[in-house]
């Protein structure tokens, strides 16, 4: 889906039908490193080897904004 963000057109996964399929157990705390800030695709990759799966972080952190939602320090949990 293509959506508005900050007066320019993004691609995003976030509306997929896929989003109730998030699995919510088995989590960990981390926190987000600096270079990793702002990059949940960056951080989906190193854990899932998929930066497709960033919405799962999103989900489960309560996130609705992938381009400033992770930011360096901030502990998020990964399922």
């Amino acid at each position: 889906m293509i959506i508005e963000h900050r007066n320019k057109l993004v691609s995003t996964r976030l509306h997929d039908s896929n989003l109730n399929e998030v699995p919510t157990t088995q989590t960990r705390l981390g926190t987000i490193p600096t270079k990793y800030e702002n990059r949940p695709d960056s951080i989906a990759n190193l854990f899932y080897n998929n930066p497709r799966e960033y919405v799962r972080l999103m989900i489960i952190n309560n996130i609705n904004d992938p381009f400033e939602g992770f930011n360096s320090n901030d502990q998020i949990y990964i399922p």
